[in-house]
């Protein structure tokens, strides 16, 4: 069975542009000799996985141009979004899951392309022969999360508030915690039938359209903690998860 990560960057990262006072595509934005983003997910993954799909939107060109003169990794695919600045994010993962389905017999990773994570727990995602959903050990707050939580019938459900303000829960739940933002797909079947049914409200959607739809039909899964996690909003959160994170600035 072959391995397929999927990272999606195809937003317009508005909030990191204001941080720093100019465009930017936050990926690829590295200080010093603090390594980007994406060099960090790449490190980690190019080795476990037969296939990298990275799906970018916003300064893709940019990013085109980073992947190709500084990794000789053949196995990623760079895939452009049109739409990342109508559509949601739930269109760049729509079609990084198109492109795994031309390979039948897969497991997949999604990780969001803005977060920093320790390597340990990323490959316990990697490694799980379950479906995994991530948790982190961080406080839930309005202002930054997004939370899941199970609710009676052991369905994830995944709550967060676009104004920042304040987060419900109208039923009662299991278990809560703010979402790492990385996920683990081992039932691709799912997966297609989830996309033969998807609107075009759906894509005007977020990630987690997808994503909550899958863990409602798949109840073999797992929650991994992720022991270190960065959620990089703003060039603050960046500074901040490169004090932590050792790596070689440039990928072999």
């Amino acid at each position: 069975m072959k391995n397929i990560l999927i990272i999606t960057v195809a937003g317009t990262s508005s909030r990191f542009s204001k941080s720093i006072g100019h465009d930017a595509l936050k990926c690829i934005y590295q200080e010093e000799n603090n390594p980007s983003i994406l060099s960090i997910i790449l490190e980690y993954s190019k080795t476990f996985f037969d296939k990298i799909i990275i799906v970018g939107g916003y300064k893709f060109e940019d990013l085109k141009q980073y992947i190709n003169t500084r990794y000789n990794i053949p196995n990623i695919q760079l895939i452009y979004n049109e739409h990342y600045a109508d559509y949601g994010s739930n269109y760049s993962l729509y079609l990084g899951l198109l492109e795994v389905f031309k390979t039948s017999d897969c497991q997949i990773v999604f990780a969001e392309g803005d977060l920093i994570v320790d390597k340990k727990s990323y490959l316990n995602v990697c490694n799980s022969t379950q479906s995994a959903v991530t948790a982190t050990k961080d406080f839930i707050s309005a202002d930054k999360s997004v939370a899941f939580y199970k609710n009676a019938d052991e369905f994830v459900r995944y709550i967060y508030d676009t104004q920042h303000e304040y987060l419900s829960v109208n039923e009662k739940f299991s278990f809560l915690a703010n979402s790492g933002q990385i996920w683990k797909f081992t039932d691709i079947n799912i997966l297609k039938n989830i996309l033969k049914n998807q609107k075009e409200n759906d894509y005007k959607d977020t990630n987690l359209n997808i994503v909550q739809k899958y863990f409602e039909h798949n109840k073999s899964y797992k929650i991994i903690t992720i022991e270190q996690w960065y959620n990089c909003n703003t060039v603050d959160d960046y500074r901040e998860a490169s004090k932590i994170f050792e790596l070689p600035n440039e990928a072999e």
